[in-house]
């Protein structure tokens, strides 16, 4: 009987442990992503260009280099592959996803709500008639 009790106890520690480990590696996700929007914010107040960060590099979909031409010629918006540096790669991934949601939001700001998904439906439509032209020049 004493055995399992101390079993039980030992495995509500742990648990708890566990549950704390859980907590602790939100509020990092969530912190570094209020890192990542607190300096685009003030990339925005600065002036600088608007830049969309990419990390980690995904495989692009068919036309994505179009999209990303439409979007810094329509919305002087640039594509950037970022680095993490120093940084841990997880807290430096939720930095630019918090960067992202940020600028996002500022292009539509600029250009209308539904400005990026009008660039990609472009991007496509060009794609696909680049694909049956093969001759045709990209816009």
């Amino acid at each position: 009987m004493e055995k399992t009790l101390v079993i039980l106890c030992l495995l509500g520690v742990l648990a708890g442990c566990q549950q704390q480990k859980e907590s602790s590696a939100r509020r990092t996700k969530d912190e570094a992503r209020k890192v990542g929007a607190a300096s685009a914010h003030q990339a925005i107040e600065r002036g600088d260009p608007l830049v969309l960060k990419e990390y980690p590099p995904l495989p692009y979909p068919p036309g994505h280099n179009i999209y990303t031409d439409l979007l810094e010629e329509r919305c002087q918006v640039l594509w950037k592959s970022v680095r993490p540096g120093e940084l841990p790669e997880e807290e430096f991934i939720q930095q630019v996803q918090g960067w992202n949601v940020v600028v996002k939001e500022e292009i539509r700001n600029r250009h209308g709500p539904t400005i990026m998904d009008d660039l990609y439906n472009e991007s496509q439509q060009l794609f696909k008639r680049q694909r049956d032209n093969p001759g045709l020049p990209a816009s």
